[in-house]
């Protein structure tokens, strides 16, 4: 079924590539070389065009999207692929309110995921976060998630302690 959105999407995306990939499906827009800054601003617009064309082909499927910085050299697609798959993956987490992501809606986390799966990244994980995720009362472990989601998103305070249900002073 997958193949067949992929051909399908392939007629809708000009100029782009679309494929089957370990992740999921994959897109890669062209911008032509002459675009002007308004163009090259609305690559979030793009996402959410190609959602809605994969909305018309699967309705009941729901579809996120991860979008990179633009790039204008193919020796970079590899660099990109990785900011859109880790855009993706840790956005969708912590703002599960949006379906497209852009590698700017990182701001500073992105200097910290860059490495996020080198074993030195795996090591500090397990070393601040092996005892909550081992916590065996679900319900606490997921309170705490919960909230540490939110404080990773750098939202504002005010935010925060409105997604938390919880009083400003409480989040300070």
């Amino acid at each position: 079924r997958q193949d067949l959105l992929i051909d399908w999407l392939q007629k809708k995306v000009e100029g782009g590539i679309v494929w089957q990939s370990p992740d999921g499906v994959a897109v890669i827009c062209d911008i032509p070389g002459n675009a002007d800054n308004f163009y090259r601003a609305m690559p979030v617009d793009a996402g959410h065009k190609i959602l809605g064309w994969i909305e018309q082909y699967e309705p009941r499927t729901r579809w996120s999207c991860g979008i990179s910085q633009i790039s204008q050299h193919v020796k970079t697609l590899a660099e990109v692929y990785k900011q859109a798959l880790l855009t993706l993956t840790f956005l969708q987490r912590m703002r599960q309110d949006r379906r497209v992501f852009h590698w700017n809606d990182l701001g500073g986390m992105r200097l910290l995921i860059k490495d996020v799966y080198s074993a030195d990244s795996t090591q500090y994980i397990e070393d601040q976060l092996g005892p909550l995720l081992r916590l065996r009362d679900k319900e606490k472990r997921e309170e705490l998630l919960v909230t540490l989601r939110e404080l990773v998103a750098c939202d504002s305070v005010e935010t925060i302690a409105n997604h938390l249900h919880v009083h400003v002073g409480t989040v300070r």
